[in-house]
């Protein structure tokens, strides 16, 4: 065994004495040996509530600082714009206003009448990475 993993055990041995040595020191005994080391003892156990406050706060404001990265990332991600939550009938006139409205763009498909909804769908999405319709479905 090396020399590192000989102190990380004894180290490890001293930390669970010393662990056990506060769990079985009772409450009035802690008490008396702050009341030798503080002035106040009330003092130091509200500054030390306050710094477990604090933490807890500083923690909880981390994770959700971190939550909301990672819900902005997935709707940056996952961003669908309002325009594929219209009804099929709308979508259809949309579509139709798009070709009227931009010159010379014209679209490869069957039979528009007989377009599924998830046709209208990837042809909206299409007109939107085009940057001919917005996500509201407002013709730029």
């Amino acid at each position: 065994m090396s020399n590192k993993n000989i102190e990380s055990k004894q180290l490890t041995r001293i930390d669970g004495l010393v662990i056990e040595d506060i769990i079985e020191t009772s409450d009035a005994e802690i008490m008396s040996e702050a009341k030798e080391d503080y002035s106040s003892v009330a003092d130091v156990i509200q500054h030390i509530k306050g710094l477990v406050t604090t933490a807890v706060a500083s923690s909880r404001k981390s994770r959700l600082v971190t939550a909301q990265k990672e819900l902005e990332s997935h709707n940056v991600q996952n961003k669908q714009g309002n325009v594929l939550s219209f009804s099929l009938n709308a979508k259809k006139q949309l579509i139709e206003s798009a070709k009227n409205h931009a010159d010379g763009l014209t679209l490869a498909a069957r039979n528009e009448e007989e377009m599924s909804e998830s046709d209208t769908d990837t042809m909206l999405q299409d007109l939107m990475d085009l940057g001919i319709i917005d996500e509201d479905g407002k013709l730029k």
